[in-house]
């Protein structure tokens, strides 16, 4: 019995000792002085939020209800598509985006099946590897903007259709 009382004051003491001094939250690193912050050499997008990846904005999407129509969607003008041989959406890609002579413009992991991105026109060269199933591999294409609306870019990996 003795036992039970302990444990029960000890647990009381901690749930007090909790409120009296709540646990704080780590500050976020800076810099010392003198030095700056890395760049991330590449970002995880969250789905359907436009995000920045250096000069370029980006959106992960295409997944969910309403993503695919959203009309915010129609001012990108180049939408990469990921899918297999059977034209079946896939997810889980790293797509590398470069200019036409290889000048690197960014990079991002995506969880959706589309990434739209508001380049400016131009000739860009795209490289995808699907990060979320074994021996997808890499799909590569050049592209040019359209004239005018969005161009779809399809990108396939040479994975067999779902039945």
């Amino acid at each position: 019995m003795r036992f039970a009382h302990a444990a029960v004051a000890a647990f009381l003491a901690g749930g007090a000792a909790g409120w009296l001094w709540p646990a704080k939250a780590q500050e976020p690193q800076q810099p010392m002085p003198g030095q700056q912050m890395q760049a991330m050499p590449q970002q995880h997008m969250p789905m359907d939020t436009p995000t920045s990846i250096g000069s370029v904005q980006a959106v992960c999407t295409g997944v969910g209800q309403g993503a695919e129509d959203d009309p915010r969607w129609a001012s990108f003008p180049i939408r990469l598509e990921f899918s297999n041989k059977g034209a079946q959406y896939l997810s889980g890609v790293h797509v590398d985006l470069s200019s036409a002579g290889g000048k690197p413009l960014g990079s991002l992991d995506c969880d959706g099946p589309w990434v739209l991105l508001g380049v400016s026109p131009g000739t860009y060269k795209v490289s995808a590897t699907l990060l979320a199933q074994p021996g997808g591999g890499t799909a590569s294409t050049t592209f040019t903007t359209a004239a005018s609306g969005q161009k779809r870019v399809g990108l396939q990996f040479p994975l067999a259709q779902n039945q």
